[in-house]
């Protein structure tokens, strides 16, 4: 149930995704496990895996929700990326040439129809702080049109629907560094480094986020 007026009891959600075709080790997957044992974020931060599956979306954002933090850090993996990525806004367009990991193709029509700009939180000077402490760290206006792009579409609008005054990003990560898939990605990257930089996101999202 959302909290009076919108105002989040504090703390932080953090999200990866499992396996999905072509990438049976999410380096999400494997941040969020790290993260869990690492002493980068306060007690009591919830950590979520989803299935990379369009049906286990929905449920698992509103579970996390329900009982909103103030901080919502939603991670996936890129191809594309060479270091942290923070995702600037989402679209309601999927796509329909790659399946889920359950084989289920979308069906939301060719063009996008609609944007969410995560307009709340000043991401790039949380980029810029990031960046500052030797982790490559960008800004992208493209969070792709697979299960990342949804998820983060989709938690924009509930936060916005709720009244909540969670902040939320999408941080798009690379390959891990000694990995396989290091091979066939554009960058990687030590999983602590990584860590420690959506930690400093994570972190800075809540300190932004108003109180009850």
């Amino acid at each position: 149930m959302a909290h009076a007026g919108g105002a989040p009891t504090g703390g932080i959600a953090l999200t990866g995704f499992g396996a999905f075709p072509g990438v049976p080790d999410n380096p999400s997957a494997r941040l969020l496990e790290a993260m869990r044992t690492a002493d980068l974020l306060p007690s009591g931060t919830r950590f979520r895996l989803i299935e990379v599956a369009y049906a286990a979306v929905p449920p698992a954002i509103e579970e996390i929700l329900a009982d909103p933090s103030a901080a919502l850090v939603l991670t996936g993996y890129s191809a594309c990326a060479t270091g942290l990525r923070l995702e600037t806004r989402a679209h309601d367009h999927c796509s329909a040439d790659h399946a889920d990991a359950f084989g289920f193709v979308p069906r939301t029509g060719s063009e996008i129809r609609h944007y969410r700009d995560q307009l709340r939180a000043d991401l790039p000077g949380i980029a810029a702080r990031v960046a500052q402490a030797g982790i490559d760290c960008t800004l992208s206006d493209d969070c792709g049109a697979y299960l990342c792009n949804y998820s983060y579409h989709l938690a924009l609008g509930r936060i916005a629907a709720l009244g909540l005054n969670t902040r939320a990003v999408f941080i798009h990560i690379p390959a891990i560094a000694g990995t396989p898939l290091a091979q066939t990605s554009a960058g990687a990257m030590p999983v602590e480094i990584m860590a420690r930089g959506v930690a400093m996101v994570a972190q800075a999202l809540a300190a932004a986020t108003p109180k009850a």
